[in-house]
């Protein structure tokens, strides 16, 4: 995870430091190459899981990849960001819920003028326990010195030391429109003082960022375009040259999504024009996809919303990207039959592309004419490609009757 703008090459030295450190810290486990983990990063981002193979239905994550290269493998993360301390014990006066009850919560806590910005530097590493035990976590942390630079971060490295695990902390970034694409939160990686800078889309706060903001807020225009319905959050790390034009943009997002949507966040963010400045800067954004598109219908109150259907179905245990498209088509197949409570194994047989090529199943004989649509319904299941060319893997349908009435 990086919220400090590392380009590639610059997180590449840094990936091979903290592999260095690692690798004389006698963790009890043997490291699987930089090289490789870099080379199957490229793979997932191709959606492949073989060079020569398929581009899978469902994308496979780094992770997958590694795991099934180096069965059993523990884990091993980097996390370079850029943190207010205050996020993580706000002064007990003001309270949580005081936090939250202004019209912008990053607002407040820029008018609170406690942020002490810290850059942190973090190593963890996961490693199973024995039988019947808990993993043993490790843990090094450092705050970083010079983080605008990508140097700044690999010098940090050897100033890392042990740390315990952190108690659980809370984010109030939270307040939101609900529609459409949103620059939820973005941080100025440059030279700064003592308490910031950090902005959120408030006309308050830090004055070294309130020139940033009419650009953002065009960007935040511009950028609906971009709009995935469910997509989630995606984050974009900025360079800006000194005449306020974007010369480097990396995108990310929190799930597996296509270029063509990182392409149309980074043509966002290129056509923006910021404010000059005597060098190079780097931004970090937060980018949150809400369901609705910007202007969409809201829910209707519950009095005005349309029954539930009268029989419903689902088909459980499948990857949670699929699962609504699946249950959707699998109810719509089931409406207006006769139906009793029913539920029953099913196999998927997979393709070697992660489609789903046919689907095994029992069914009552009332519901024999349903078994077609109901394949059809599962077909719009996506997985990663399967580890051995074809597979089978194993789900769950359940069917519903409307409830008895009283």
């Amino acid at each position: 995870m990086r919220d400090a703008v590392l380009l590639d090459a610059e997180a590449t030295k840094l990936h091979d430091a903290v592999a260095a450190f690692l690798g004389g810290q006698k963790v009890g486990a043997k490291l699987v190459p930089p090289p490789e983990v870099r080379a199957l990063a490229v793979l997932a981002a191709s959606g492949r899981t073989v060079e020569d193979g398929p581009v899978c239905a469902k994308s496979p994550s780094l992770e997958e990849l590694i795991s099934r290269r180096h069965p059993g493998a523990a884990s091993a993360s980097i996390t370079v960001t850029s943190v207010c301390g205050s996020w993580l014990a706000p002064k007990p006066s003001r309270g949580w819920q005081a936090l939250l009850g202004g019209n912008d919560a990053m607002a407040l806590q820029e008018q609170d003028r406690t942020c002490e910005r810290r850059h942190v530097l973090e190593v963890r590493v996961v490693l199973p326990g024995p039988e019947d035990e808990p993993p043993r976590r490790l843990r090094w942390r450092t705050t970083v010195a010079h983080p605008e630079t990508g140097d700044g971060w690999v010098s940090a490295v050897r100033q890392l030391r042990e740390a315990p695990e952190p108690l659980p902390s809370y984010s109030i970034l939270d307040v939101d429109r609900e529609q459409g694409v949103e620059l939820e939160y973005s941080v100025l990686l440059g030279a700064w003082g003592k308490r910031g800078p950090f902005f959120s889309r408030a006309p308050s706060g830090a004055a070294a960022v309130k020139p940033l903001r009419p650009a953002l807020a065009e960007v935040e225009e511009a950028i609906q375009t971009c709009h995935v319905p469910g997509h989630g959050r995606s984050f974009v790390g900025l360079q800006i040259d000194p005449k306020g034009q974007v010369s480097a943009c990396l995108p990310r997002s929190e799930e597996p999504t296509s270029p063509a949507h990182h392409a149309c966040l980074c043509g966002a963010f290129a056509r923006a024009t910021f404010p000059a400045s005597a060098r190079e800067r780097r931004l970090f954004v937060s980018v949150v996809n809400h369901h609705l598109p910007r202007g969409g219908s809201a829910l209707a109150p519950a009095s005005t919303r349309s029954p539930v259907p009268e029989n419903r179905a689902w088909v459980l245990e499948l990857p949670f990207e699929s699962s609504r498209d699946v249950n959707d088509a699998a109810g719509a197949c089931v409406k207006g039959k006769p139906l009793a409570a029913f539920e029953a194994p099913v196999t998927l047989s997979l393709a070697s592309d992660g489609t789903v090529a046919g689907a095994a199943f029992e069914l009552p004989p009332e519901l024999a004419e349903t078994r077609g649509c109901l394949v059809e319904a599962m077909r719009k299941a996506r997985y990663v490609c399967p580890d051995k060319g074809a597979e089978s893997v194993r789900a769950r349908l359940m069917l519903e009757p409307p409830p008895a009435k009283k």
